[in-house]
């Protein structure tokens, strides 16, 4: 007797007219995963078949993904847009945005609702280290005064979009009611802020046993 260990599911890549089917599909997942069956899908991230996947895959289950080339790209490109758009929706509120149009896959805002507190884009970036989060592009492209350029890549899930939103808002918060600790950031790292005018007109290129000291003074 043959045993089953591998069960291929096809569904679509639209989350229908109603969440149920969605529900569905991850309790499908999630049901195949604790029963210790492989799930074989479509590949997709989308939809009701990523749902399904999404269900294994967190119940602790085995999942194969079969898909064509041409459609991780065409789909990993979507997924950039939209997560670029997400960010766009989401804080043009708080930061002010040069372009009116939709963006594609880079979100672009610029300092100037919070340079009236002498609060700049450069501030703004170290700030966002002491979140946790690696400062994005800044004074690029050159034509938007104090830009910031935001490219989230079509891996980052809506949870640490939504910690970025969150995050950029503290800081616009910070900006207006305390600037000086926005200026003065990063406060959480070992070495503060740097004096990056004499980091770039002396340049040290070579370690010295005192820079210990000097970088935990300076800390």
């Amino acid at each position: 007797m043959n045993t089953i260990r591998s069960v291929c599911v096809y569904c679509g890549s639209s989350p229908g007219r109603d969440e149920i089917y969605a529900k569905a599909g991850h309790l499908l997942g999630r049901s195949l995963a604790k029963s210790g069956l492989r799930l074989v899908y479509g590949g997709g991230t989308k939809g009701i078949m990523g749902a399904v996947a999404e269900g294994a895959l967190k119940a602790g289950g085995k999942v194969t993904g079969i898909i064509p080339r041409f459609l991780i790209n065409k789909e990993a490109t979507e997924t950039a847009v939209l997560n670029a758009r997400y960010l766009s929706e989401n804080m043009k509120d708080t930061f002010r945005a040069p372009y009116a149009s939709d963006c594609m896959h880079e979100a672009i805002f610029s300092d100037k609702n919070q340079s009236g507190k002498g609060v700049h884009t450069l501030d703004i970036a170290k700030r966002l280290i002491d979140y946790g989060f690696h400062p994005m592009t800044i004074y690029f492209p050159l034509v938007v005064d104090g830009a910031m350029l935001i490219e989230p890549t079509e891996s980052v899930g809506r949870a640490d979009l939504d910690a970025f939103v969150e995050a950029m808002k503290d800081i616009d918060r910070e900006a207006h009611e305390n600037p000086e600790l926005v200026i003065n950031a990063p406060h959480s790292t070992r070495i503060g802020r740097l004096d990056e005018a004499t980091a770039a007109r002396k340049p040290i290129l070579r370690w010295r046993q005192d820079m210990e000291a000097s970088s935990t003074a300076a800390g």
